[in-house]
């Protein structure tokens, strides 16, 4: 790495390897209103995992706030399986119906359903957009 990557590497936020850091619109709004990590705590957090069954999108399901993006654009481009809530309440998850893979959820609206993602937890492979 050159010396400005590393400082543009560095200057990151830590805790969640953020792939959208500029973009991110839940640390831009926590920042924004000052919100309290700790106000509201509840059980140990579960560990953040990373799938990486599709070929050009990671999912993070840990960093989803369940906003409903993602799902409404597969709608709107009638992806096959798309993406759709899965539980109800507290519990409810994104997902792909049928527990199909993410690689069959998002066959044509991978990069755009990437794009439109406010936290980074689908985020394309090797670049931050």
């Amino acid at each position: 790495m050159t010396a400005k990557e590393v400082i543009a590497e560095a200057a990151r936020c830590l805790h969640c390897e953020c792939r959208k850091p500029e973009t991110c619109l839940l640390r831009i709004y926590s920042n924004e209103y000052g919100a309290d990590q700790k106000r509201f705590q509840g059980s140990d957090r579960k560990l953040v995992t990373k799938q990486f069954q599709h070929d050009t999108v990671i999912y993070e399901p840990q960093k989803c706030i369940k906003c409903g993006i993602c799902v409404r654009i597969t709608a709107k481009y009638q992806e096959e399986y798309g993406l759709t809530f899965i539980g109800r309440g507290f519990d409810v998850v994104i997902g792909v119906p049928f527990s199909g893979s993410i690689r069959e959820g998002l066959t044509r609206t991978a990069e755009e359903v990437a794009n439109a993602c406010p936290t980074g937890a689908l985020a394309m492979k090797g670049g931050r957009k």
